[in-house]
Formats: C-alpha cells, structure tokens, sequence
C-alpha cells in the first residue's frame, strides 16, 4: 500500500486479497508476522492504519486459519516502534488469538509504570486513539490509490487457478 493508505485500504487487502488467496491455497498452517508498524503513530511505515482496523484485523486472522487451516496459527511478533501504542496493540492480538475479552480501562500499575518509563501519561484505555496527523487530503489520495492496488491484487487472486 501506498504511504498514508489507512484503515479502507488496509482492511480491503485484508478482506478482498489476503483472505481469498488463503482460502484458495489451503495452507496446513497459517503464519503470519503481526507487528505494530502499521498504526498511525508508528514512526517505520507512514500507513495510516487505526487501532480498530488492527483489532479487527487480529480477529479476522484467527477466523482465516480456523477456516482454511484447521485453526493452526503461527503468530510471529515483531515490529512496532512507537512506545505509547505498542503495548496496547499487542494486548489487542493477545486476546484475539485465546479469543479472552480484552478490557477497556488499563491497570493502574501499568499506567504508574508506562508513565515512569515513557515520560509522558499514558493511555487510559486500551483502545485509545487519536486521529492521524498526516494531511486529511494526502491520506485521501493514499487511500484512493490503495484502493486501486487492492482492486488489481484481487483480480490477480481470481486469475490463479483454484
């Protein structure tokens, strides 16, 4: 995906590409790498992608590999770069991959330590978000042109025999 493509895009990749061609392959297992550099306010990728796209993403994987794999999943952690989101994000796939309910307020002592180790004051809910700071327009573009990659990579999916 193009820099600043957020959560349409991303999701449509997930929904549209990735899952078909899983789907269609049949894997024994599915593996997948879910780092954290996606997320908005992650320094590495510049993609726009929200902590609600990602937790729907993490569920979304879970349902793949029971559909197309028996429910064997491989989940390999890495990535992520931003300290005031990481943590949380991956708290999010924890609880999608034993399928616990995951809390929406944070732990005291997590915030007294998150506080101490970053400086700053945390998060007071797992699923806190803020809006992205990339321009409105340049993320509009992006995702318009994201849309356009995933529209060609699923029509590439549908022209591999199945």
């Amino acid at each position: 995906l193009p820099p600043y493509a957020g959560d349409a895009p991303f999701l449509a990749a997930l929904d549209e590409v990735v899952a078909p061609a899983v789907a269609r392959f049949g894997p024994d297992v599915l593996v997948v790498h879910l780092g954290a550099d996606v997320h908005h306010a992650d320094p590495l990728t510049h993609l726009q992608v929200t902590i609600p796209a990602l937790e729907r993403t993490y569920a979304t994987l879970v349902g793949l590999a029971a559909e197309a794999a028996g429910g064997r999943l491989l989940v390999l952690a890495g990535g992520g770069y931003n300290p005031q989101t990481l943590g949380r994000i991956w708290a999010l796939q924890v609880a999608a991959l034993t399928g616990a309910p995951a809390p929406h307020a944070l732990p005291g002592g997590w915030r007294a330590v998150a506080r101490a180790a970053l400086g700053v004051e945390p998060a007071r809910r797992l699923r806190e978000e803020r809006e992205p700071e990339a321009d409105p327009a340049r993320r509009a573009d992006a995702d318009r042109a994201g849309l356009e990659v995933v529209a060609a990579a699923r029509d590439l999916v549908g022209a591999v025999p199945g």
